[in-house]
């Protein structure tokens, strides 16, 4: 291709062209780029504790009976970020966005193994819960036994407010369209709507946030801080 195919090619597909991005020195900015961050230094960024065994009839309060461990998620089982699946494959990981109220993380990612990895999914595939900062779930071809080897715990499913806020999820996708951001409209209607849903899920500790000040005629949904309880909105332009 010539250069002003290839660029107007890639513009063409750019799935940010025609929205408004708020300032880089934002409050929303700045988390964005945390979360960047943070995902960047995963695989180092264990979250590790010392374990100490008990011997019968007294603890031993020394170090050297110490066991090194780590903590996935909140501990039990349940991720600290349910919006995606990262699938582990032979040649790279996908990141699919995943909904508790309709998938399985495992079936998600055999369903999409072929078409991302080029090659037939595993007959096994085992969901974790990683020991990042993160908490997100991670599958891994194998059985349960995959996850202790990558530092991970076996996925429980998903706590309560976890299923609630999957069914608030859908309920913005039918408001706004896939993603959220399908579509737009007015800023009140878009308040009005997600505080429905919140109110209608039980999720009264969650704060609905805009990125911008300014008046828009169309807003959409911005970004999900599930660890944090927030839920932003912007204006598409």
């Amino acid at each position: 291709m010539l250069d002003d195919e290839l660029d107007a090619a890639m513009r063409g597909t750019d799935p940010l062209r025609g929205r408004e991005l708020p300032a880089a020195d934002s409050p929303y900015a700045t988390r964005i780029m945390d979360r960047a961050r943070a995902a960047g230094r995963r695989a180092p960024r264990r979250r590790r504790v010392w374990a100490i065994p008990l011997a019968a009839g007294f603890a031993v309060a020394g170090a050297t009976a110490a066991a090194l461990a780590w903590v996935a998620g909140d501990g039990a089982g349940h991720a600290l970020d349910t919006t995606a699946v990262d699938c582990k494959g032979p040649n790279g990981d996908a990141h699919i966005p995943f909904n508790a109220v309709r998938d399985d993380p495992a079936d998600l990612c055999r369903t999409e193994w072929n078409a991302v990895f080029a090659e037939p999914a595993p007959d096994l595939l085992t969901a974790c819960v990683d020991s990042s900062a993160q908490g997100s779930i991670q599958v891994y071809p194998g059985g349960r036994d995959v996850c202790a080897e990558h530092r991970a715990d076996p996925y429980a499913g998903v706590t309560d407010e976890q299923l609630a806020f999957a069914r608030l999820r859908l309920g913005v996708e039918d408001l706004l369209g896939e993603g959220g951001w399908e579509r737009c409209l007015p800023r009140e209607e878009v308040e009005a709507a997600i505080d429905t849903l919140l109110a209608d899920n039980g999720l009264t500790d969650w704060t609905l946030h805009t990125t911008v000040d300014d008046e828009h005629s169309c807003w959409h949904l911005g970004h999900y801080f599930e660890d944090e309880r927030e839920i932003w909105i912007q204006p598409a332009v």
